[in-house]
């Protein structure tokens, strides 16, 4: 099995949901969600993995470690991520700008 395999057979089992009932949710098919448990699939895509802790029922923190533990960047690592470009954005625009507004 695979430690992201191990995480959603485990919140399915908590959230009390067959795979059957976790695929319809999402979206997907039952088999699908079958490979994923037992590590013969990886998550396609970040909005899958999203989607499929929304139908769990995840926590925040529980997102974060989901989503890092499917391979992609997490919620709060993209606004992270987009705040440190804006910062650096603005530090750097003096210099990428002439006195008069317009770039070099």
């Amino acid at each position: 099995m695979s430690e992201f395999g191990d995480l959603l057979r485990g919140f399915r089992e908590r959230a009390r949901m067959s795979q059957g009932a976790l695929s319809k949710a999402v979206g997907i098919d039952k088999s699908y969600v079958s490979k994923l448990e037992n590590g013969a699939r990886r998550v396609t895509t970040r909005d899958l993995a999203l989607a499929l802790a929304q139908a769990l029922g995840l926590t925040a923190d529980e997102v974060e470690l989901w989503i890092g533990t499917a391979g992609y960047i997490s919620p709060r690592q993209e606004m992270a991520a987009r705040v440190g470009v804006s910062r650096l954005l603005e530090e750097v625009s003096p210099w990428a700008t002439d006195s008069k507004g317009n770039g070099e």
